[in-house]
Parts: C-alpha cells; sequence; structure tokens
C-alpha cells in the first residue's frame, strides 16, 4: 500500500470520548472508530475493501482527490452507517462488482468520484438514503 497513516480523532467535548490515535490501514481504522470519530487519511492509494459500520466522518487529510481507494477485487467502499464520506477516489476494479454498495443507511456523500469496470457503479439497496 502506498499510503501513511490514518489519523482517528474524536471532537466531542466529553473527557471520556475524547481519544486520538493513528492506523497503518484505513480498515484498521475503521474497526476501531465509532459513532462521531473524524477519520482523517493520509494521501495515497488504499488497495482495501472498506466497511463504514458506525456514523464517521471520513475525509482526506490533504484534501479532495489525494485519497484512493482501488482494491483489486469485490466492492471498494460499501457503506452501512450514516456516515459522512467526503472527497474520496472509489475505483472499482472488479467487472462483477459495484464500486460503492450503500446499504440500508441514509450516508452522506459529498465530492465523491466514483469509476469501475463494473456496469454499476454505485449500488443502493435495502431502503438506503444516500444524499
Amino acid at each position: 500500500m502506498a499510503h501513511g497513516v490514518v489519523q482517528v480523532t474524536n471532537p466531542s467535548s466529553s473527557r471520556w470520548r475524547r481519544r486520538t490515535g493513528e492506523y497503518a490501514t484505513l480498515a484498521a481504522a475503521l474497526e476501531a472508530a465509532s459513532d462521531g470519530d473524524v477519520l482523517s487519511v493520509s494521501p495515497g492509494t488504499y488497495r482495501e475493501n472498506l466497511v463504514v459500520h458506525s456514523a464517521v466522518t471520513l475525509r482526506c487529510a490533504d484534501g479532495p482527490g489525494s485519497v484512493r481507494i482501488a482494491p483489486a477485487a469485490g466492492v471498494a467502499l460499501t457503506v452501512r452507517a450514516a456516515a459522512c464520506v467526503q472527497d474520496l477516489l472509489v475505483e472499482g476494479q472488479d467487472i462483477s462488482a459495484p464500486a460503492l454498495l450503500v446499504e440500508a443507511c441514509a450516508p452522506e456523500l459529498t465530492g465523491v468520484r466514483v469509476s469501475t469496470r463494473s456496469v454499476v457503479g454505485i449500488e443502493v439497496r435495502e431502503g438506503a438514503r444516500p444524499t
């Protein structure tokens, strides 16, 4: 993987919720994150299949277009929570899977660019309502 670290912070004023940490992979950061956390992703290409299970904010540390999610196969990014995803490049390499899958949630997708080799770039199912 050609990237740096993922910084996870929680801007909550509660001393019990305030934490910070750096993770070597985006998948590890997502696994450790809880509702309300902010994940600032260092520039680079992340060849991981990611699943967002918490209402987090996922954004590029260095601005739009600096983070690319591009696994070799499967769905690049699956969102299953009311998360906020900002300014990522999501690339699907698999001809039989969407690049971005949104299931049973209402996430906010801002400045997300999707490219795919499949006929489906973004699949929305199970009553999901992305904006």
